[in-house]
């Protein structure tokens, strides 16, 4: 069964119904967005079937077997995606894993991707909230960056980094 008609199986089968569209990922293979009428979906069709694992570990097994790190056009919303669709995200506390900062306000803490020969690191950066009463600079903020290092083994592991950034200098 070719990918298209796996995924319109799976979403009848889910009692969701036809999508309006299946949308391919144009730098991450075998991914697929598909839109209804009251939102999306992403789903990974890889090796003929449906893939359901979660984790970084079957991410990584994903991203190893289709040379991911090779491909330099790979964006970090592809990466944030792939998160999502494997509930990958880092073991973030004191706020939801997938409430990192986006905004192009402050650039520098939005995700960042760092590709090298078969390698890469990509970075999310949390703003995490303030505690306690008044602050000696307001616009100082804690920031708990969380790093995926992808070594050339695809063995993944997130590590975490804890910094004070001044918003006042994007």
């Amino acid at each position: 069964m070719d990918a298209e008609a796996l995924l319109l199986k799976h979403y009848a089968d889910k009692g969701w119904g036809k999508p309006t569209q299946l949308v391919p990922f144009e730098r991450v293979p075998f991914l697929y967005r598909a839109d209804f009428a009251d939102g999306s979906d992403y789903a990974l069709v890889h090796g003929g079937k449906l893939v359901e694992a979660k984790g970084v570990d079957a991410m990584a097994a994903y991203m190893k077997d289709v040379k991911l790190m090779s491909q330099h056009t790979l964006e970090p919303n592809d990466v944030t995606t792939l998160l999502l669709v494997f509930d990958a995200y880092p073991p973030v506390t004191d706020i939801a894993p997938n409430a990192f900062y986006i905004f192009d306000k402050l650039p520098k803490l939005k995700p960042k991707l760092e590709l090298g020969v078969d390698e890469g690191r990509f970075t999310l950066s949390y703003l995490m909230p303030a505690r306690g009463g008044a602050v000696a600079n307001p616009h100082v903020v804690t920031v708990k960056r969380w790093i995926l290092d992808i070594p050339k083994s695809y063995k993944a592991s997130w590590r975490e980094e804890v910094i004070q950034y001044d918003t006042t200098k994007p």
